[in-house]
């Protein structure tokens, strides 16, 4: 799958916890943080094509936050100061 396409799939699926630039913002942190094998102009790519276990990792984080786990618990991590 396309990241643009279930970037903007999970970004309507986020909506009942998010506001769209939130949910959009999200989305790329989790890329970021959970896709290092993609940079930063990668997922800025339309052409982008996600493999089976990068769309199932994210899926399953997606799942969670849909759940009302904060991002941070998610990625195990929390940025205070830009630190």
């Amino acid at each position: 799958m396309n990241w643009f396409l279930f970037r903007q799939l999970k970004q309507i699926e986020l909506s009942g916890h998010y506001d769209d630039g939130e949910a959009k913002r999200i989305l790329q942190i989790l890329a970021e943080e959970l896709l290092p094998h993609y940079s930063p102009f990668d997922l800025r790519n339309p052409a982008l094509n996600l493999n089976k276990e990068d769309l199932i990792l994210l899926e399953r984080t997606v799942v969670r936050l849909n759940e009302g786990e904060p991002l941070q618990y998610v990625l195990q991590k929390a940025w205070f100061y830009n630190m």
